[in-house]
């Protein structure tokens, strides 16, 4: 009883972490390699008052960024250029 707050922040906590997770999978689901973009994007917009979604804040936006990073193993801060200077055996040509 007395810890009743506890495990609602904890509910709560987990309710944004599995939003946070739907939202990466839609995204690199619909958008391919361009889905960290998109949620960048989304990120600034929602900071910017320019709302892709009411619901969502930049916050959200820059978790679900930093989600699609680490699923596609995308080098945060790194331009094109530099991760193709940058060579190792997994980099791939832009399609």
């Amino acid at each position: 009883m007395i810890f009743g707050w506890l495990s609602r922040l904890r509910a709560a906590r987990a309710v944004r972490r599995d939003l946070v997770e739907r939202d990466a999978r839609d995204l690199v689901k619909r958008f391919g390699g361009s889905a960290y973009s998109v949620a960048r994007d989304r990120a600034r917009a929602a900071r910017d008052g320019r709302t892709f979604d009411a619901n969502r804040s930049s916050a959200h936006w820059g978790k679900v960024k930093l989600r699609i990073a680490a699923m596609s193993g995308h080098a945060i801060g790194l331009d094109t250029a530099t991760r193709w200077l940058e060579s190792d055996d997994k980099a791939k040509p832009p399609r």
